[in-house]
């Protein structure tokens, strides 16, 4: 699915929604880069490589499958989100039944000294899931949904993508708040996770109650407030891979109100006052309000802005009208209307006209596919006059260049700004939004435009600095630093990750470094 799919409003309408698509939320995971077989080992001494009887040895242990290169399946079973990482090739997938297949595959993993690497969605931004020269751990089997009345809480198999979790909650009228995308799995709430009902709910995080994990040592642990808190506390906002394997979570769960949305389209000489008034507004937006302002550059040289905003209230007209006064220029256009809160989400997802069972995925049930380099900042407080002209300079010169790409502003604040900055190792609670820099490219584009757009990424980072307090671990990207992520958090992490891994076992180039 494009990440900017554009959308039929419904017949009430007849206009076309420009919506985030699978651009505000992705798993984070620990990635190898492909520069050699020796990407393989592992930390610590061990046997050189794993034989083939070793490997059968693996396979008859498991009550699940390992798929090794020639296997019928393992193409299919390898590939990740991003078809610019099918060259990254894991030596293994082992795609686990439940938490003792994991156990094993860990097991063997550190006997034999090879690098392992759990994938939930497979989204991550560094294609760190394709666990080229180890193993690729594909927790898609693990995805059951169950609903549990007497206590209100959902329990998810860490293979579940966000839409089947919506799917099971429905019919029972309970929602998690998670983020658009409808493929994403684990990773999303192990990252934090920021979506339209951030504001309302809180992070998808911070309904986590328990969570079941398989630590380096292979131990399946069930943890939560009281049990190893410390463990439970790294797992909310601390990134994937890093402490252990997630293979299951409960979360608790909220009403699932009926959805009003709003879509403020703003001409580009407006494009100033509509990020500066966006951002006035959010100082005073109501917790069941949401919204993301959408800076899009164009191929032909056009820029376009755009506000779309959401409400738990079902009415999004007054919500609207105030960032229309605050912007204080009005919109090329305004749509407004209501759904429920099913097809809100689905609406979100970018597959509101899809077939219920293809929502988000492609022939054979695999992921739609594509492309792209990301990156992001997180803003400590309102950009300047100034840095705002900045940030719309980098959009106009990237359309002046014929390039596609868009900067996407996502509130924060409202509940997911309530708990301390200590209290998950989510750090950016004091935060005003999320900047996500998105640049689209081709299934397998060439090194030369895959570096143009990190070079586009750079000039934006550049461009909000003073304003940005670090990034979203989400939305991971090349050489920027693990501090980064963590803020204030980052100390405590390590040292949790060194109490839990003290090995390195899931040291990668994007694991927190240990303690």
């Amino acid at each position: 699915m494009d990440r900017r799919t554009f959308l039929k409003a419904g017949a009430a309408t007849g206009a076309m929604l420009a919506l985030p698509g699978c651009t505000s939320s992705h798993a984070a995971l620990p990635h190898v880069r492909p520069s050699g077989p020796g990407l393989r080992r592992s930390a610590g001494p061990g046997p050189a490589e794993a034989t083939g009887s070793a490997w059968a040895a693996l396979g008859r242990s498991l009550d699940g499958s390992l798929l090794l290169p020639g296997d019928p399946g393992f193409g299919e079973a390898r590939r990740v989100y991003a078809p610019r990482f099918d060259a990254l090739l894991p030596v293994a997938v082992v795609q686990p039944e439940g938490p003792h297949d994991v156990a094993e595959a860990i097991r063997f993993a550190r006997r034999h000294r090879l690098r392992l690497r759990p994938r939930s969605g497979g989204h991550s931004y560094v294609g760190a899931s394709a666990a080229h020269g180890g193993i690729a751990l594909d927790l898609s089997r693990m995805a059951t949904t169950s609903y549990d009345a007497a206590s209100g809480t959902a329990h998810v198999g860490a293979g579940a993508r966000a839409l089947a979790l919506h799917d099971a909650l429905d019919p029972v009228g309970r929602t998690v708040p998670t983020g658009t995308c409808p493929t994403v799995g684990a990773g999303l709430a192990l990252g934090g996770g920021i979506g339209a009902e951030t504001r309302s709910y809180g992070l998808t995080c911070d309904s986590l109650d328990e969570l079941e994990i398989v630590t380096a040592d292979g131990r399946v642990r069930r943890v939560g407030p009281r049990r190893e808190p410390a463990l439970f506390w790294a797992c909310r906002g601390g990134g994937g891979g890093n402490v252990g394997v997630v293979t299951a979570l409960r979360f608790r769960t909220w009403p699932a109100e009926d959805l009003g949305f709003f879509q403020l389209d703003f001409d580009a000489a407006d494009a100033a006052a509509a990020l500066q008034g966006w951002q006035r507004r959010l100082a005073a937006m109501p917790r069941d309000a949401w919204s993301t302002l959408h800076l899009e550059a164009e191929r032909d040289g056009t820029v376009s802005v755009r506000v779309f905003g959401v409400s738990v209230s079902g009415d999004g007209s007054t919500e609207a009208a105030a960032v229309v006064a605050a912007v204080g220029r009005q919109p090329v256009r305004t749509l407004l209307f209501a759904r429920s809160h099913y097809d809100g989400v689905r609406l979100l997802a970018g597959c509101a006209a899809a077939p219920e069972d293809a929502c988000g995925v492609g022939p054979h049930g695999a992921a739609d596919r594509q492309s792209f380099v990301a990156g992001s900042d997180v803003l400590a407080g309102a950009l300047r006059p100034s840095e705002a002209g900045s940030v719309l300079a980098v959009v106009r010169a990237w359309a002046a260049a014929g390039h596609r790409g868009s900067v996407l502003l996502d509130a924060l604040g409202g509940r997911a700004g309530e708990p301390a900055v200590s209290a998950t190792a989510f750090p950016w609670r004091d935060a005003l939004a999320t900047v996500q820099w998105f640049a689209p490219l081709g299934d397998h584009p060439r090194g030369s435009a895959v570096a143009a757009a990190r070079r586009w990424v750079a000039a934006g980072h550049r461009a909000v600095a003073a304003a940005s307090a670090g990034a979203y671990v989400n939305y991971l990207e090349p050489g920027r630093p693990m501090a980064d992520y963590y803020g204030a958090n980052y100390a405590r992490l390590r040292a949790v990750r060194g109490r839990y891994d003290p090995s390195g076992f899931f040291d990668s180039p994007y694991s927190v470094p240990r303690v």
